[in-house]
């Protein structure tokens, strides 16, 4: 069968238990071919849908919800609940618009599925999905308040020149070494302020206690242990060369800016900056790490080679590899058998590396046909059931009834030109 939407999509089984783990890549989810879609969320209800005393969990990295560079904070801290549009009465009627939009005008899968869900009252607030035998999550942490652990002030900061020329924008009219110099020292503090909110992280109970729980607690110690100081190492380096050089950073930053007579984004270039700071993290051998990290999955998609101010590229890593952990927490609990994780592959990557590792058998493995198009065995039809056997024995019961059917089989398929299938009505 075939699946648009995806870039990727496997399945791990142990003890009974299954995982479909589908990677996106974030770009437009629509397939260029001519064929008619089944896009995957679709697939997944089908999937869920087929035995309804099968629980299933489904995870969705979420993305983030942002205006003007910066995520919206009603978005971020309140997950758990929904926000109406003036012409919307009901949160799955807006869903429904966002969903039927994504289809005409093309999105992200993640939003895609987000949306596709909420308008049958999944991802919205508990007791509200249509679908009974499924719990649907968003495993993306890096936007909200967790315990002790701010990473809203850290998400501006993944888009450096994004966030810098907003904090320009507030002097364009008084562009004088002064205000600008002001507002530097403002973006430098908040910057390393931001920082030190994400190393607080490092003590997060919200994210120790998901590994703490899972059947697979010291592994996940383990597994995570070189990548996680990996990750604080590059933000530590990024935090002390600021810290340490922080008027030095500024002095050069400002020279660089005044050298645009006027507040001109296309004409704003770091020139001293930069060179001054690709000496410093030379020093620490920065870049070499962000390099080991970025290149340890062969298909992993990553921005390119990396260079200084390398601000945007810690706060990712660092954020990501949070993120991967509370989520390999979470999704391997004793509760969970039947999973379906959603996430860009990036992310996927790591989990999909961690079940191979736990022992974990991989029994489909897609083929891409096309751009955001794959092909996988017809799982709809041969059970969703973790147990290979059942699902073999079942198909060789349908093989032996079709043998000793034979005649009638013909004699019902010839007064129709169409065998009947099961459809899940779209939204």
């Amino acid at each position: 069968m075939e699946v648009s939407g995806a870039e990727r999509i496997q399945r791990y089984l142990k003890d009974g238990k299954q995982v479909l783990l589908v990677s996106d890549i974030h770009t437009d989810f629509r397939d260029k071919t001519k064929r008619n879609p089944l896009y995957l969320p679709e697939f997944i209800e089908q999937l869920v849908s087929l035995d309804s005393k099968i629980t299933w969990e489904v995870y969705l990295e979420q993305g983030i919800a942002a205006t003007d560079g910066k995520p919206d904070l009603p978005f971020l801290e309140l997950l758990d609940t929904y926000f109406l549009e003036d012409e919307f009465d009901k949160p799955e009627k807006q869903e429904s618009h966002y969903y039927k939009k994504f289809l005409r005008n093309g999105g992200t899968l993640l939003a895609l599925t987000k949306s596709y869900f909420g308008s049958k009252g999944c991802f919205l607030s508990r007791n509200r999905c249509h679908i009974p035998n499924a719990r649907f999550h968003f495993i993306d942490i890096r936007q909200r308040n967790i315990g002790d652990c701010y990473l809203g002030n850290a998400i501006p900061f993944t888009r450096f020149y994004n966030e810098l020329f907003i904090y320009l924008f507030r002097v364009k009219d008084s562009w004088n070494k002064e205000s600008i110099k002001g507002v530097i020292e403002d973006f430098k503090n908040d910057m390393l302020g931001a920082i030190e909110d994400l190393l607080d992280c490092k003590r997060a109970q919200k994210i120790l206690k998901q590994a703490a729980k899972s059947i697979y607690k010291r592994d996940l110690v383990l597994f995570f242990q070189p990548y996680y100081k990996k990750s604080l190492d590059i933000l530590t380096d990024v935090y002390r060369v600021w810290g340490e050089n922080g008027d030095k950073i500024v002095e050069l930053m400002v020279t660089d800016i005044l050298q645009s007579k006027s507040f001109d984004l296309n004409r704003i270039k770091l020139v001293k900056t930069i060179r001054f700071l690709t000496a410093e993290y030379k020093k620490r051998g920065t870049m070499k790490l962000i390099d080991e990290i970025e290149s340890y999955y062969p298909d992993n998609i990553n921005a390119g080679k990396c260079s200084p101010p390398l601000v945007s590229i810690a706060f990712v890593i660092y954020t990501s590899m949070l993120m991967n952990m509370y989520t390999l927490g979470r999704i391997t609990k004793p509760y969970n058998k039947n999973v379906v994780v959603i996430a860009g592959i990036n992310h996927i990557n790591y989990a999909k590396d961690f079940y191979e590792k736990m022992g974990w058998e991989k029994d489909i493995e897609s083929k891409k046909l096309a751009n955001k198009r794959v092909s996988i065995p017809n799982i709809l039809i041969s059970g969703s059931d973790a147990d290979t056997e059942t699902i073999s024995r079942t198909q060789t019961k349908i093989l032996r009834r079709r043998k000793y059917r034979k005649t009638k089989t013909r004699l019902k398929n010839s007064s129709s030109s169409t065998k009947k299938r099961r459809y899940t009505k779209s939204v």
